[in-house]
């Protein structure tokens, strides 16, 4: 739904951009920013829209690709579950190719997973090395 919704804005924005027009008077300047000032708020508007929207979506695409929920992420020293947990390993990630296939692919008819108390020996799939690892950190 977040990709659709940023794709519509970035076509908004390029809409907005296309109603722009040239003024060819002696007061250009002035007449340019006259007859744009609608188009240029609106295309500022849409550029604002479409920033919070691209961080939405890869703020969702980190936490499905970790394995995470968004409370997980934010506030994983109040997780009581979470408390044994190194800072480096998702417990709940199988992967990032069956994040996705559980995020996007999963029938309706199965039951939910029950997932059981996070505990080491923690499996090499539940460590993301993308976005965070040893090195460096994105977050």
């Amino acid at each position: 739904y977040v990709l659709v919704e940023f794709v519509t804005v970035a076509w908004a924005c390029e809409l907005c951009l296309s109603t722009f027009v040239y003024a060819n008077t002696k007061a250009w300047a002035r007449d340019w920013f006259v007859w744009n000032l609608p188009s240029m708020a609106a295309f500022l508007l849409c550029l604002g829209f479409a920033m919070l929207l691209g961080s939405l979506l890869f703020f969702h695409t980190y936490t499905i690709l970790t394995g995470q929920t968004s409370w997980e992420v934010w506030r994983r020293e109040a997780a009581s579950y979470m408390k044994d947990v190194p800072p480096e390993v998702f417990p709940f990630s199988q992967g990032w190719r069956a994040n996705l296939d559980m995020v996007f692919c999963r029938s309706h008819r199965q039951p939910p997973r029950r997932w059981a108390q996070p505990s080491a020996p923690w499996d090499e799939k539940q460590r993301f090395w993308w976005i965070e690892n040893q090195y460096w950190s994105c977050f």
